[in-house]
Parts: C-alpha cells; structure tokens; sequence
C-alpha cells in the first residue's frame, strides 16, 4: 500500500522535527528569555504574574471546597470552560465575578494591594 502525499508531508515535517528539536528548543528558550529580559515588557509580565496568582488562588478555593468546575460553574450560573478560563487567569475578570466565585466556594473575597 504506498502512502498518499499528505501522509508524506506528514512524515517529513515529524523528521524534520524531531532532527532539529534541539534548535528549536534552543531558538525558543533564547527568545523566551529576550522577551522577559526587555523592559519594555516589564509591565506586561508584571501584570500576567499578578493574574497567575489570582488564578492559582481561585483554584486552590476551589480544590479546597471540594467542588468540580461544572459544580461551581452551576452555582455561580455561568458555564464550566468559564470557571476554566478563570483558573488559568484569561480574560479579565471583574470584582463581581470573583465575588460570585468566592461565595459559591464558600470563601470570603479580600483585595489586598502591597
């Protein structure tokens, strides 16, 4: 049975992968490391690491409650890839949300700014 064309192409893109995985490794390390180095960036990054450890806080409520995310989903009446996009702090999220996530938790919100 010979392979189609498509299959090929395929084939040659999964070689040419993995015979230059260490390049590309090393071009996306160097280029990860450019952008965090650059402070022009240094806000953005600030800011992403703030909505990390909100997402990580909002998780760990949730684990603590005992709750699924379809669960907490339900009890805050929104869908559960929202209680998703949330604990992987996407989009931004307003202080009735947290609100609403902190309660359906059974945890009370508190905003602290340092």
């Amino acid at each position: 049975m010979s392979k189609s064309t498509e299959d090929k192409s395929i084939e040659a893109e999964v070689h040419f992968f993995v015979e230059h995985l260490d390049e590309i490794e090393a071009k996306q390390f160097a280029e990860r490391k450019s952008f965090m180095e650059n402070p022009a960036n240094a806000e953005r990054i600030s800011i992403m690491r703030q909505r990390m450890a909100i997402a990580e806080q909002l998780y760990n409520a949730r684990k603590k409650s005992g709750l699924t995310q379809a669960e907490l989903a339900e009890k805050m009446n929104v869908s559960q890839p929202m209680v998703a996009r949330l604990e992987r702090g996407k989009g931004n999220i307003s202080c009735d949300t947290l609100m609403k996530y902190a309660v359906a938790c059974g945890c009370v919100l508190s905003i602290t700014i340092r």
